[in-house]
């Protein structure tokens, strides 16, 4: 019975520690996921859900916080800066999801951007992109 209740309690203290590293840290209670940028180690938040660009400026300015930006993306202030990369969030997260940023290319498109490889794409329409809309990506 006692190598019973050994083993029982091994696995359960294994378990719990595997599960443990799958979990994935939430944010705006329960409504998105934490993105750690990936030069500066800053947590940012990621909607779990899909919304257009103006919904996205409201998501993150609910919560007090802003929009990403790519003076966010420790290499300057242009995508030219940054060759349509991002650093801080080139594989800052395992989820490939589009999110919103500040960044307008003119009066309808906004700029987006891939936490899992850090590519910036520049022509999405505000509204409602080609695709379907993006995340909401908010510090």
């Amino acid at each position: 019975m006692r190598k019973f209740l050994i083993a029982t309690c091994g696995m359960l203290l294994f378990s719990s520690a595997v599960l443990a590293e799958d979990a994935v840290e939430t944010c705006a209670n329960g409504a998105g996921f934490v993105v750690v940028g990936a030069v500066t180690g800053h947590k940012y938040c990621s909607s779990y859900n899909t919304m257009n660009w103006w919904n996205a400026w409201a998501w993150c300015d609910a919560m007090g916080m802003r929009m990403f930006d790519f003076n966010d993306c420790a290499c300057g202030n242009t995508t030219a800066d940054c060759a349509n990369m991002c650093p801080e969030m080139k594989e800052a997260s395992n989820v490939s999801q589009w999110n919103w940023t500040t960044r307008s290319k003119n009066a309808s498109q906004a700029y987006g951007i891939n936490p899992s490889h850090g590519k910036i794409y520049h022509s999405w329409n505000r509204d409602n992109s080609a695709y379907g809309s993006f995340h909401a990506l908010c510090y």
